[in-house]
């Protein structure tokens, strides 16, 4: 996959280099999109007009988790286990999808549309959202329309279901994903599910695939006949490999002989369900639900191209103060790897300070994160061990205090006293006092600020809207909030950083119960302050 993405992307440039060579680094336009692929595809003997991209202009996957994080970017989703199933998948493009009018033409025409068996969040789904090849597909009530069901789940993707955390994943759930991301349903998309038999697949194979994390996906029929669909479960699997490679994979013959037999069946007797009829209780879902604004507008900060988001992230980075040459070299990394990161979270620092070992004064009592943003000076201090260790470790602290970064010189004064009661040390109370709105330098707005403060269990001084104080109990630790407002950025872009929150977090996993509404309100609490980096932070 990786050698024919570049052999594709090398064609699409090569028909750009004219325009390339004045436009400077323009991206490549429309129709060099399509030339590119058409010289592709005839080297590899599938014709100049078979293949076509589902839009020329770029595009970027966002996948929105049930514990309502957003992240951007396939590589992102493949490699970030959220630990929870992908509730919605879209696509944000430069200037909108831009469809080619051939493909459109040809889909409204077709004899036969097959939704192939393969990624269905980072490569079907967002194909079937573009709206002309959706409507295109639904204006065709004559073609035989069939959804190819995958064999095994796919880590990040069809791993958990969202019916049920400890359930595997069904055809009815692959069904239903269709259902919920493309707008109008599944109406007039396919109405035959082609699944292969699993009775026959032997124990010793299914453990062979699960040691790589991979389960099969079953046909539960009952299921899918009461979402409106026939199901047909047919040796669509290759023999040959499963006897002596101990592999299933999808047979190309078995599959063509038997979609040749479906049309068949369909001309000769009529048997099948007409495309655009689905029966059972999807039949009373088969509107266009208007009430579903999805996917939602692109925000204006994630309108650039790839590249003229990673100049303008050299940009500001040229113009910050960075001495360490390694340093130079991994951070255009973290951005590309990490395109959550907007541009405006670079504005509020000056730099990144290398601070020798025998110079860090910072205490590491609490915590020890060997980077922080220090906001007398704007700037990222970095202790010159990290750089000598692990290079994830090293990533890990410089998020954490770019995230602390987002809250500038929010604070005027920052004290921590103990709380007495008689004579007697009960706890402490951590107290934060607001810089006030007119020398604010952040991010966020002090409403903003208030607003996170709050959601980090602190709370307003009575009479004094600008004195925040905690309570901590006896000798307990605590993470101050500049600090879990780092974590949290952290463990939001990956969340194999910041593993504190991750534990935190894991309560959105536990069922609550009327008889502990201390649970109820934690989650709540966290639901809320992931929301509150989705919207306010990412701006998704």
């Amino acid at each position: 996959h990786c050698l024919g993405n570049l052999l594709l992307l090398s064609q699409i440039y090569q028909c750009a280099r004219p325009a390339r060579s004045t436009a400077g680094k323009a991206a490549p336009g429309h129709r060099h999109v399509l030339n590119g692929i058409a010289r592709f595809a005839r080297v590899m003997g599938a014709g100049r007009t078979r293949i076509f991209p589902v839009s020329t202009n770029q595009g970027e996957l966002k996948f929105l988790y049930t514990n309502g994080v957003v992240v951007s970017g396939e590589h992102k989703s493949s490699v970030s286990r959220r630990g929870f199933p992908v509730d919605r998948v879209w696509a944000e493009y430069v200037g909108g999808p831009r469809v080619d009018a051939r493909l459109v033409k040809s889909i409204a025409e077709a004899d036969i549309v097959i939704v192939a068996p393969g990624s269905i969040y980072s490569s079907l789904l967002p194909i079937l959202q573009v709206p002309e090849v959706a409507e295109a597909l639904r204006r065709n009530r004559r073609a035989l329309k069939i959804l190819g069901a995958n064999f095994w789940v796919q880590q990040g993707e069809t791993d958990l279901s969202i019916r049920d955390l400890a359930k595997e994943f069904f055809v009815s759930d692959l069904i239903e994903a269709y259902d919920k991301n493309v707008s109008g349903s599944t109406a007039g998309l396919f109405s035959l599910v082609l699944s292969t038999n699993l009775k026959n697949l032997p124990a010793g194979v299914i453990q062979s695939y699960a040691l790589e994390g991979k389960v099969p996906i079953y046909l539960d029929k009952d299921r899918v006949e009461a979402l409106g669909f026939e199901p047909l479960a047919a040796e669509i699997h290759s023999h040959e490999r499963l006897e002596k490679g101990k592999v299933f994979q999808h047979d190309p013959a078995r599959f063509s002989r038997t979609v040749h037999t479906l049309v068949f069946m369909k001309k000769a007797l009529g048997r099948l369900v007409p495309a655009g009829a689905p029966r059972g209780r999807s039949a009373a879902r088969s509107a266009p639900r208007r009430a579903r604004d999805w996917p939602p507008a692109p925000d204006r900060a994630r309108s650039l191209h790839m590249c003229d988001y990673m100049e303008e992230v050299e940009a500001l980075l040229a113009a910050m103060t960075i001495r360490s040459k390694k340093l130079l070299r991994l951070l255009p990394d973290i951005f590309w790897n990490n395109r959550d990161i907007l541009l405006d979270h670079l504005k509020y620092l000056r730099g990144i300070r290398v601070v020798p070992r025998d110079r860090w004064l910072r205490s590491t009592v609490w915590d020890r994160i060997l980077a922080y943003f220090d906001p007398d000076d704007s700037t990222l201090h970095c202790r010159s061990d990290l750089l000598e260790g692990d290079r994830d470790r090293l990533r890990e602290d410089l998020l954490i205090g770019l995230g602390e970064s987002l809250l500038g010189n929010y604070a005027l004064r920052k004290s921590l006293r103990p709380l007495r009661q008689k004579s007697e040390t009960i706890g402490k109370i951590f107290e934060i006092t607001l810089r006030p709105r007119d020398e604010l330098r952040a991010f966020l707005s002090l409403d903003k600020i208030k607003e996170y403060l709050e959601l980090s269990r602190m709370r307003a001084a009575d009479g004094r809207p600008d004195v925040y104080r905690l309570v901590i109990n006896s000798d307990d630790s605590f993470t101050p909030p500049g600090l879990n407002f780092g974590l949290f950025y952290s463990w939001y872009l990956n969340n194999s950083f910041g593993g504190v929150i991750e534990y935190e977090t894991s309560l959105l996993k536990i069922a609550t119960s009327d008889l502990i509404p201390k649970l109820t309100m934690d989650q709540e609490r966290q639901r809320k302050l992931i929301d509150f980096f989705r919207r306010d932070i990412f701006r998704h």
